[in-house]
């Protein structure tokens, strides 16, 4: 009994101890988060004010150049690096936590068992009450077992969460949200003037989330811009697998002789990042793709070949069987 006390004491002292370190850990993180979001409007006032700023305290000039911004943004970079620093070692504490408590519970329950046991009258035992009291303790173990394991279960998926959580929070950065639009936008503005797209609005088109709304022969050639540039934004910053790009009949609305051949040259030409893109078209208007396999359908309504399916199958079904 004296033994299991002392053992209860010390980690009731670790218990406290791990806590005092959690709470200093999230002074610190709420102090580095806010610092962080300050940084955020200095860069986003700084982006707005002419190349010389005074100070309003000295007086002092100050360049108001690339240099001084990137410089604000590296701080703010260095606070999400402390911040993920942070947030992996606060799980670190909460896991060590849950640990100590369950610890503990169960030196107090061993201990209140003790003592229930040393409060019992020995002439009072008999043996049907040693076996009950056998049994109890069979079951209690068992749903201790049953309960540490569901807890340990709970932990892990705590941490999974915390985890993503801190990947949302990283895709929703401004910074490497302007990144991604200014390439896309860079992109379709190069798409729409291959392909002579010269009446769309810029301003709208060259938004991810624009509006393709023009109409007559120049929007099949805008809604195509559209699909590559897109597409190809896409492959360069997901981590996700990436399909094929299938394009059918680009040509569409009766193009002339010189966007017609534009279209078919865009599609097959070498996509920025990498990529298969997969093309049906009655004519290549002129194209000879280099790098590319040009299939021949003769049979109608047909772009498969009976002979070839034994020889196809038995490629895929080692992946089916996995799936």
């Amino acid at each position: 009994m004296r033994s299991l006390l002392t053992t209860r004491q010390a980690r009731a002292i670790e218990l406290a101890d791990i806590l005092d370190q959690r709470a200093s850990l999230d002074q610190q993180i709420a102090m580095v988060q806010a610092s962080a979001n300050e940084l955020a409007e200095d860069a986003a006032w700084a982006a707005d004010q002419a190349d010389e700023i005074m100070c309003p305290t000295c007086g002092v000039v100050h360049a108001n150049d690339f240099r001084n911004r990137f410089a604000i943004l590296a701080d703010r970079e260095e606070c999400f690096e402390f911040l993920n620093g942070a947030q992996q070692k606060r799980r670190h504490l909460a896991d060590k936590v849950g640990e100590l408590q369950l610890m503990i519970r169960e030196t107090d329950s061993t201990i209140a068992g003790m003592q229930r046991v040393l409060e019992e009258k020995r002439g009072e035992l008999t043996l049907e009450d040693v076996i009950e009291a056998r049994g109890r303790a069979a079951a209690y173990e068992v749903f201790q077992e049953q309960i540490k394991e569901l807890e340990h279960s709970i932990g892990e998926k705590a941490g999974e969460i915390s985890d993503a959580e801190g990947e949302i929070e990283k895709l929703k950065d401004p910074a490497r949200r302007d990144m991604i639009e200014s390439y896309y936008a860079k992109l379709m503005g190069t798409y729409m003037r291959n392909l002579n797209v010269q009446e769309a609005d810029n301003d709208a088109v060259t938004k991810i989330a624009g509006n393709v709304v023009e109409t007559g022969s120049e929007q099949p050639r805008l809604l195509l811009s559209y699909v590559l540039a897109l597409a190809d934004t896409i492959q360069k910053y997901t981590t996700a697998f990436s399909a094929p790009l299938v394009i059918d009949s680009p040509v569409q609305q009766e193009q002339d002789m010189s966007n017609a051949p534009a279209i078919i040259r865009q599609v097959i030409s070498k996509r920025p990042n990498g990529g298969q893109t997969i093309i049906g078209t009655i004519s290549l208007h002129g194209n000879n793709p280099l790098d590319a396999d040009v299939i021949t359908f003769t049979e109608n309504r047909s772009v498969l070949r009976a002979s070839e399916y034994d020889a196809t199958f038995r490629k895929l079904e080692p992946m089916l069987l996995v799936m």
